[in-house]
């Protein structure tokens, strides 16, 4: 769309630092979530009723949902899987040596297929006159052993639930809260708060 990619142009030429202050905005925030999770608390202590113990339970849950999906961006997060690529190329590079064919050298291409014990690592085989050659090996009594493509582990189809034709459906309504947390990813508390 020409008219949006036009407009979105324009407004982020036009320099929007200093417009808002976002510690200052986390800290409100923080501040506002935390009497509300107090009111909630002393709510419970005084009256207790079913709507707020739901209303309590609905909070937490929330909390756990979003402490997950930040545990799961860390995890599978650019620096991570950078990281776990390094340790994967030092734990094959003494049984690359055993694999390396006449002049040609092996090095791990960065790819893997499969878990644990089931797990293979995608090898590149470069030659002196730079061809590329990849191939898939899996760790067999500490060795690398060859596996031919065809018999490499297919990935498992996920199964579509049965829906029924009589209603529409619609997609669930989600909350999208803050996504708490620093932005130099030290694993404080954020926005979301804790659970009660």
């Amino acid at each position: 769309n020409k008219a949006f990619a036009d407009f979105f142009l324009r407004r982020l030429s036009t320099d929007q630092r200093g417009k808002y202050d976002v510690k200052a905005l986390r800290a409100e925030t923080d501040r506002t979530l935390a009497a509300v999770v107090r009111r909630m608390d002393s709510i419970d202590d005084m009256e207790p009723s079913p709507e707020i113990r739901a209303l309590i339970e609905l909070y937490n849950r929330l909390v756990a949902n979003r402490r997950a999906l930040l545990a799961r961006r860390a995890t599978y997060g650019e620096a991570a899987v950078e990281k776990r690529r390094a340790e994967i190329a030092e734990m094959l590079r003494p049984l690359l040596a055993r694999i390396v064919e006449e002049k040609k050298t092996a090095v791990f291409a960065g790819r893997t297929l499969g878990t644990g014990k089931n797990r293979h690592y995608l090898i590149t085989f470069v030659a002196e006159n730079g061809d590329e050659e990849d191939r898939w090996y899996r760790i067999d009594r500490e060795q690398l052993v060859y596996v031919p493509e065809d018999e490499l582990p297919k990935p498992k189809k996920k199964k579509k639930p049965a829906s029924s034709t009589d209603t529409p459906s619609e997609p669930p309504v989600l909350p999208d809260p803050s996504q708490g947390g620093s932005s130099s990813g030290g694993g404080e508390q954020g926005s979301t708060g804790g659970g009660l």
